[in-house]
């Protein structure tokens, strides 16, 4: 969930999974409903002080191959900024 006050830009979003693809193309869904439905394949995400995110990238991708920082925390609440100005809540 959001917290209070504040947003969340994707910035580098994981590889979106090929099902994801098939959905969108072949039911017509739009790719903001897709980020909004689907998260685009994304699952967990970790939301940590900015000065420790590199250490915590590295302690989850030790037990989960492919974590990485996706992304940073804005000053726009109830907004997620997904790639291709999609923005979800706004």
């Amino acid at each position: 969930r959001l917290g209070r006050g504040v947003g969340y830009a994707i910035e580098a979003p994981l590889d979106i999974p090929p099902i994801c693809g098939l959905i969108g193309d072949l039911g017509g869904v739009s790719d903001a409903e897709m980020w909004e439905v689907f998260n685009m394949g994304c699952g967990l995400v970790a939301i940590t002080p900015q000065e420790h995110a590199d250490e915590a990238a590295a302690i989850l991708s030790a037990r989960h191959p492919g974590a990485r920082r996706i992304g940073t925390v804005t000053d726009r609440p109830g907004t997620v900024s997904a790639p291709g100005g999609i923005v979800l809540g706004a």
